[in-house]
């Protein structure tokens, strides 16, 4: 059994709402008001009819009112319907628009990787067959006839099944070396991936080779620099002779005070050899050194 109509206008307004549901609902109040248009008027007439007895206009015109006052509250509700359903259609709009631009975003980063990942590749192996072509135009074209062997066509016009010379019925071909392949890393200052730029070709390799060198300067900067370890050397007690230590300032003497010095491993080695103590310091270690300690 259907529930009555006011239960479900009460659910329509609620929070899970649905807006097919409130339209239909809006449907189902507006043909409400109609027939309640039409009984109204029915019974207005009837109140003021000359033929239609006292009690029966009078009851008539009772019912007359709590039509209007019915009809009023159907359109209190049909316009709190009409609002809710504009509420939900709002709503409704921007979660499909939200979910259609996540979609849609995620289609075109999947497709940012896909071109990242592949077009470098599709670039660069074009470009090796581009110059390939080139390359074999110019060895087809150097060899030799002599002796009866046949001229050489070039490997483009074979494969695409065109005359040697790129014309058919007198309308020049395009060939496959004259297009231009832009670069795929559009920060670069090379626009063109093709045809090669030879100066900048040749400009390039000197860049990436300087840079590799610088990158090579700098990581050999970080390994040295960590073979080199702060310490506290002290010299055997009673010690008179002086002893010399590898130091990252060349070589130094020691002989009755400590000193705090830069050493690798080898040099910690070669000084306690001599008979020194050597105290590691840790990297952000505070000394708390005598004033006799002298640091080099």
């Amino acid at each position: 059994m259907a529930k009555p109509l006011d239960d479900r206008i009460a659910a329509a307004l609620g929070a899970n709402a649905r807006a097919t549901t409130v339209s239909s609902l809006i449907d189902e109040v507006q043909a409400a008001m109609q027939a309640c248009q039409a009984e109204h008027d029915r019974l207005d007439a009837l109140s003021k009819s000359a033929t239609a007895a006292e009690d029966e206009a009078d009851a008539a015109a009772d019912q007359v009112s709590k039509m209007s006052r019915k009809l009023v509250r159907l359109a209190a509700k049909r316009d709190q319907l009409q609002a809710r359903h504009d509420q939900l259609m709002a709503s409704e709009r921007r979660a499909r628009t939200v979910a259609e631009h996540e979609a849609v975003m995620a289609r075109r980063d999947a497709l940012v990787e896909d071109l990242k990942e592949r077009m470098p590749k599709l670039f660069a192996e074009l470009v090796e067959l581009l110059q390939r072509i080139e390359d074999n135009d110019a060895e087809c074209a150097a060899a030799s006839t002599s002796y009866g062997l046949p001229r050489l066509e070039g490997a483009e016009a074979i494969a695409r099944g065109c005359p040697g010379n790129f014309y058919l019925q007198g309308a020049p071909i395009k060939r496959l070396t004259k297009m231009t392949i832009p670069s795929f890393d559009a920060s670069g200052s090379y626009p063109n991936a093709w045809p090669i730029n030879r100066n900048a070709a040749v400009f390039r390799k000197i860049q990436e080779d300087e840079q590799r060198a610088r990158q090579a300067a700098h990581a050999q900067k970080l390994a040295d620099r960590q073979r080199w370890k702060r310490c506290i050397v002290t010299p055997p007690d009673g010690n008179r002779d002086s002893i010399p230590v590898a130091t990252f300032r060349g070589e130094q003497r020691l002989r009755h005070e400590s000193k705090q010095f830069m050493m690798t491993d080898e040099g910690i080695a070669d000084a306690k050899a001599k008979g020194c103590d050597v105290q590691l310091i840790a990297p952000g270690q505070s000394l708390g050194m005598p004033a006799s300690v002298a640091v080099f």
